[in-house]
């Protein structure tokens, strides 16, 4: 058969750099092989190849390829291409028929293109990869979003993880140390959530638990909480909220991250000392800063100071309660007001120093009231968000009260809607929590652009204060009035002890809300926020 050749043309055959062979369409015997097809073959003898079937020489194959041009051979250029198991090489072939001899054989040509196809997957891979981590990148979680609501019948849950402090850890140990954190942050999570897991930021992932019910998520939320507790290379802020269909996908996404930032904050705070005790915490010094330390030293200087703000009964006109609001003196005798410095302390993750600092003074205040024998009276003190998430918070709280032999039922704690992030069972424990050791609730804000009436199933609320937004619009006929008249409707078929409007200025706003079974009534109607000594005088004393 070889004859059939001149030797010119398989010297030419042999020169070029593409894989040659000769084949029988019929019964698939190989009956030429070019020098380069035998060497990625790793130069077989002759009898190794010679009439053996193509697809076992050139491929490893048991049986015809798929791709195999031989069934619907022509003498048009057949294409094709595959992987060759026998030469480990991506190939992209021609064949075409021939004839000689009165007989049809095969002539395939190939190319190797491995090192094109490599490219191809290494473009490929980086387009929906990160290349440091292995987790999806951003472009991959943008589409795995987009399908979820059509794909997932079941709950998802979803976990928003931040690695805290990684730029300091770059600045401080170099860029290396940084990478293996961030290699070390997703292995962790990729052998829970495996190809679920996305790299979104420079020091952010998102993951998504989709053979997972609620329970199980919340127990790996747990584990993982845990773990960056004693892992010193997944030092971590966590965020999870679970996408039960209830909601878009995008509102628990931006629950997560906001209890992540939460996390954040509180990680930022919880090394500080304890506020007045001076004994260190569980992670004592880990996030000490000179903000820190000069808030604390303004604190023991005197320079916050708790402001008294009556509630006035709107049936009798008596003080039916108080708020404790802070204010700041600066060196001049200034008073600054909260919503220029309560933000920031939040920020930074020192607003646990004021929130407990304030509750302490309250109960400084009532413990006297008491002693003294004085009208008992029940004073509310606000919490950030922040501060409600710490470790044992409640016991904190109710430490405070019991050092001063103050009854927490004297006490009021005041949250805003925007603690509906938490979580449902997160917030609903907390709730429990606080009235299990004998706190009050009031939710403040209510009506705000917070507002989510699913807020009220989960707790009974003693005290729902109207948002001052609802307020200024009440003598006006329209929306606000008709939402705060609902509202107040609701609160009283739902049994709660107080309402409370704030913010009312003016007479008919008064009467308004009188009208509507509002019980109390707070603002500069009645009189504005004032220290202790004028509070003091003005209601208790008299």
């Amino acid at each position: 058969m070889e004859n059939d050749f001149g030797e010119i043309l398989l010297s030419a055959l042999d020169e070029g750099n593409d894989i040659i062979y000769l084949s029988d369409p019929e019964n698939y015997k190989l009956y030429y092989l070019n020098k380069t097809a035998k060497n990625a073959l790793g130069n077989p003898p002759r009898t190794q190849w010679f009439e053996k079937p193509c697809y076992q020489v050139l491929h490893g194959s048991e049986s015809p390829c798929n791709f195999c041009p031989c069934p619907r051979l022509s003498d048009q250029v057949q294409k094709w291409e595959c992987f060759s198991k026998k030469m480990g090489k991506h190939l992209h072939g021609k064949s075409l028929a021939v004839e000689s001899g009165n007989r049809i054989f095969q002539v395939g040509i190939a190319a190797n293109i491995t090192k094109q196809v490599e490219l191809e997957n290494r473009i490929n891979y980086l387009n929906k990869m990160d290349e440091l981590t292995g987790a999806g990148n951003r472009r991959s979680y943008l589409d795995r979003l987009s399908r979820i609501d059509e794909c997932e019948s079941g709950g998802i849950g979803i976990l928003v993880t931040d690695i805290d402090r990684l730029r300091d850890v770059n600045d401080a140990y170099g860029c290396q140390w940084g990478d293996f954190i961030l290699i070390h942050t997703a292995e962790v999570l990729k052998s829970i959530f495996g190809e679920e897991l996305y790299r979104i930021g420079e020091d952010e992932f998102m993951a998504f638990g989709t053979d997972m019910d609620e329970a199980r998520f919340e127990s790996v939320v747990k584990e993982l909480t845990e773990r960056a507790k004693w892992d010193e290379q997944f030092q971590v802020s966590l965020g999870a909220s679970y996408y039960d269909g209830e909601r878009d996908i995008e509102y628990h996404i931006s629950a997560a991250n906001e209890k992540m930032n939460l996390a954040k904050l509180y990680h930022y705070s919880e090394s500080e000392d304890q506020i007045l005790e001076g004994t260190p915490s569980e992670n004592g010094g880990k996030y000490q800063t000179v903000r820190s330390e000069k808030l604390k030293a303004e604190i023991q200087g005197e320079r916050f100071q708790l402001f008294l703000q009556p509630q006035i009964s709107l049936k009798s006109g008596e003080i039916g309660g108080a708020e404790a609001l802070v204010r700041y003196i600066d060196e001049k005798g200034n008073i600054i007001y909260p919503n220029a410095f309560i933000d920031k302390y939040e920020t930074e993750g020192l607003i646990r120093y004021i929130d407990m600092y304030m509750l302490e003074g309250v109960c400084r205040l009532l413990a006297k009231w008491q002693l003294s024998g004085k009208q008992k009276l029940n004073i509310s003190v606000n919490f950030s968000r922040v501060t409600l998430i710490e470790d044992n918070i409640v016991k904190k709280m109710k430490t405070i009260c019991e050092k001063h032999k103050v009854p927490p039922s004297m006490v009021k704690i005041e949250i805003t809607e925007s603690v509906g992030v938490l979580g449902r069972r997160e917030l609903e424990h907390l709730l429990i929590s606080l009235q299990r050791a004998g706190f009050s609730i009031s939710l403040d804000d209510f009506g705000s652009r917070y507002s989510d009436l699913a807020i009220l199933s989960i707790a009974n609320f003693d005290e729902i204060k109207l948002d001052k937004s609802l307020v200024d619009k009440i003598e006006n006929k329209g929306k606000s009035r008709t939402i705060a008249e609902y509202i107040l409707h609701m609160c009283m078929d739902l049994e709660l002890t107080h309402t409370v409007a704030e913010g009312i200025e003016t007479v008919p706003q008064r009467e308004i809300f009188k009208q509507y079974g509002c019980e109390l009534g707070q603002g500069y109607l009645f009189d504005r926020p004032m220290p202790v000594e004028d509070f003091e005088r003005k209601y208790i004393l008299s």
